[in-house]
């Protein structure tokens, strides 16, 4: 339901509760969107914060940063776990920010 609050759209379901009770947080339309307007700007600052000292990013302008930061999407991988295999096709550019890796051959 969060597409339909954020964008003024109808329901794309109906939800009826099944148990005797079922217990709900609720948030109106207004609040929820001042909340993921916020999370937002606070996700787009830290990454910024981040880009800037990304040596090969730098020569970027600050919209292009912005434009990047806001198209970055969180990854995590398990020990173990290819981010990258030799030979398959270039789908996803990685920016480590966290952990270690092995680059193999």
């Amino acid at each position: 339901g969060e597409l339909e609050l954020m964008y003024s759209q109808p329901r794309q379901a109906t939800v009826r509760a099944l148990s005797d009770v079922v217990s709900c947080w609720v948030l109106d339309r207004e609040t929820y969107r001042m909340v993921m307007q916020g999370i937002s700007m606070r996700k787009r600052r830290m990454y910024l914060d981040f880009l800037k000292n990304v040596g090969f990013l730098q020569s970027l302008t600050s919209a292009e940063r912005i434009q990047l930061a806001d198209a970055l999407q969180p990854s995590v991988f398990q020990s173990g776990d290819y981010l990258i295999q030799y030979g398959e096709e270039g789908q996803w550019f990685h920016i480590l920010v966290e952990g270690v890796v092995e680059v193999i051959g």
